[in-house]
C-alpha cells in the first residue's frame, strides 16, 4: 500500500522513536504485526510516500499510532529539507527519480489500449481529523484486493474547512485538487487513478466498473443526477496532457474566484473547453450511486458505491446559515446515512431503501439545488454539450463566468 501524508500542520508526537529517516515505528509497537518499518520517499511535491500494509490504515489503536508517527516523520523530513536541501534528503534515504517519470505527459487515450497492462490502481483520498469517522468507515468498506488496489491517503490535522460552505469551502477544494494533481504525477503516462471523497462506502469490488467506465476516456465521473451533471466525489482520472490541463484550469478558477469546485468542473465539461482539449469523459452507471440521485428513486439492485453527498439539512447548502450541527465540518449526518443504507442493503431490505430515498427526495432543498445548479434556474454559460431543449442547457447571462481559453 502507498500512503501519502501532507507535510503541513503535522506535529512530532511524544514518544516517537528517533531512528534513521527511512525507518519509523511508534514506541511500544515494535512487535505489533500490523506495524512495519516504513521506507519513506521524499517527493518533489512536498508529500511523503510510505509503504505499509493495508491494516495499518484500519480503525485501530496501532493504525492511529502509526499514522501519528509517520506524520512526525514528515515533520522531521521537512525540517531536514529546510536545513540541508531536497537533494540531501534524497541522498539520506537513497531515493532516485525513476526514469519512467521523466517521460512527457503528452500520452493520449489511444496510447493505452490494454487496461490490463496497468498492474494496480491507486485509490486516492484526503481527510482531516474532523472527518476521521468517515475516513475509517470508508477504508473499512473496501472490498477490492490490495494486490490490485493501492490506497493513497493525504491526511492533515485540519484542512481549514469552512462550516458554512458546501463541501468545506475554498481551502478544501484546492487541497483536494492539488492532491489529485500530485498523485497523477506519481503514475505512468496513460495509467489512471481513482479519486474519492471519504463520505463514500463500497458494497462490492469497484475495479471492474471503474475499468469499464474509464476505458477510452480521460475521465469518468459519478452522476450527480441521473439525467445530467457530474459529481467529483468519486471519479477515475487518466494521466494525459488533457487531464493535467483541465485540472490545472479548475485549480486556477477556484483559486481566483473561490467558486464551488464541482460547479467549475461541470461548466468546463459541458461547454466547449473540455472538447477543445480533446478530453474524453463520461459518467458511471447508477450502480455508483449518490444520494442526490434519490430524486429519481432508490439505489439500483447491485449497487456498488454509495456516496452520501446529500443529507437532510434545515438550511440549504448554498445558505450562509448552516453552521453548527448541520455544517460542513460535522460528519454525523453523513455517517448516519452511510450506516443506515449499509444496514438496509446487507439485509436486502428493498422497501427500507425506497423509504430512505423517498425521505431524501422529499427534501425541498434537493430539488431546489438541482434547479439552481443543473436545471432551469442555473446561472452560467450555456452547456452546449447537452441536447437542444434540455432544461439545463441555456444557463443565464447574469453569471460572471468567463470561458477560459485552452493553452
Amino acid at each position: 500500500m502507498f500512503v501519502t501524508l501532507a507535510l503541513t500542520k503535522h506535529f512530532l508526537p511524544p514518544g516517537m522513536i528517533r531512528r534513521p529517516l527511512c525507518h519509523v515505528v511508534p514506541q511500544g509497537l515494535e512487535s505489533a504485526s500490523s506495524v512495519v518499518s516504513a521506507r519513506i520517499h521524499a517527493g518533489r511535491c512536498g508529500f511523503l510516500g510510505i509503504k505499509a500494509p493495508r491494516n495499518t490504515l484500519r480503525s485501530s489503536p496501532s493504525g492511529t499510532a502509526t499514522i501519528a508517527a509517520l506524520a512526525g516523520a514528515g515533520a522531521l523530513l521537512k525540517q531536514y529539507r529546510r536545513v540541508f536541501g531536497l537533494a540531501a534528503v534524497h541522498r539520506a534515504i537513497g531515493w532516485r527519480r525513476p526514469a519512467a517519470r521523466a517521460a512527457t505527459t503528452t500520452t493520449t487515450v489511444e496510447a493505452r489500449t490494454a487496461e490490463t497492462s496497468q498492474p494496480f490502481v491507486r485509490l486516492c483520498f484526503a481527510a482531516d481529523e474532523n472527518f476521521r469517522p468517515l475516513r475509517d468507515q470508508f477504508v473499512s468498506s473496501i472490498v477490492d484486493s490490495n494486490v490490485e488496489l493501492d490506497l493513497c491517503e493525504s491526511y492533515v490535522q485540519d484542512m481549514g474547512a469552512n462550516p458554512d460552505r458546501a463541501a468545506g469551502g475554498k481551502a478544501v477544494y484546492l487541497f483536494k485538487i492539488q492532491h489529485m494533481l500530485d498523485m497523477l504525477e506519481t503514475i505512468d503516462p496513460g495509467d489512471f487513478l481513482i479519486y474519492s471523497d471519504v463520505d463514500v462506502q463500497f458494497f462490492g469490488e469497484i475495479l471492474p466498473c471503474v475499468r469499464e467506465g474509464i476505458a477510452g476516456r480521460d475521465a469518468c465521473f459519478q452522476c450527480e443526477f441521473v439525467d445530467t451533471g457530474v459529481n467529483i466525489g468519486f471519479m477515475a482520472v487518466r494521466r494525459t496532457e488533457a487531464s493535467f490541463t483541465f485540472w490545472k484550469e479548475v485549480h486556477h478558477i477556484v483559486s481566483r474566484d473561490g467558486g464551488l469546485d464541482q460547479r467549475v468542473v461541470n461548466n468546463l465539461l459541458h461547454t466547449e473547453f473540455a472538447d477543445n482539449l480533446g478530453m474524453r469523459w463520461g459518467r458511471f452507471p447508477t450502480s455508483v450511486w449518490a444520494s442526490s440521485q434519490a430524486l429519481t428513486g432508490p439505489p439500483p439492485e447491485g449497487v456498488i458505491v454509495h456516496h452520501a453527498n446529500w443529507v437532510y439539512r434545515d438550511k440549504p447548502t448554498y445558505s450562509s446559515e448552516v453552521s453548527g450541527a448541520n455544517g460542513a465540518c460535522n460528519p454525523s449526518a453523513k455517517r448516519a446515512q452511510l450506516q443506515e443504507l449499509r444496514r438496509l442493503v446487507l439485509a436486502g431490505d428493498i422497501d427500507g431503501q425506497k423509504t430512505l430515498a423517498s425521505g431524501l427526495a422529499a427534501d425541498g432543498f434537493l430539488s431546489k439545488y438541482q434547479s439552481r445548479y443543473f436545471g432551469a434556474e442555473r446561472s452560467g454559460p450555456a452547456w452546449t454539450v447537452l441536447p437542444e431543449g434540455h432544461v439545463g442547457r441555456p444557463g443565464s447571462p447574469r453569471s460572471r463566468w468567463k470561458q477560459p481559453k485552452p493553452t
